[in-house]
């Protein structure tokens, strides 16, 4: 992962108030979605968009919900839409095991 990146998505991730299943919501966002709220600060291309059928936001008018697109991925550095970090892959980090931002934060930056 491009460390310059990395670096500020942990402090992002350290100070986030909230997360939430989808990439954004009203509510907050969700690891992934503090990094695609990344680029679109450095990138005026891509905007959020709201679904009011999911209640939630998308990246770009046809995008995702959930997952990183190919942009965000290629900036960042990753290979995929859904990297695994410490045997788990983020999502299930963010949904599942419910990892709190703190030990987020050291895991991304120990693992990518």
């Amino acid at each position: 992962m491009n460390t310059i990146i990395k670096k500020r998505w942990v402090r992002l991730i350290q100070h986030a108030p909230h997360t939430t299943k989808a990439l954004r919501t009203h509510e907050g966002f969700c690891y992934l979605g503090l990094l695609c709220d990344l680029y679109m600060q450095d990138h005026d291309d891509i905007n959020w968009y709201w679904w009011p059928m999911d209640q939630c936001f998308r990246v770009g008018p046809c995008g995702a919900a959930t997952s990183l697109p190919r942009d965000i991925q290629r900036w960042a550095g990753l290979d995929c839409e859904d990297p695994v970090v410490a045997g788990h892959s983020i999502v299930d980090h963010n949904d599942i095991l419910l990892t709190p931002p703190s030990l987020m934060a050291k895991l991304i930056e120990e693992h990518l």
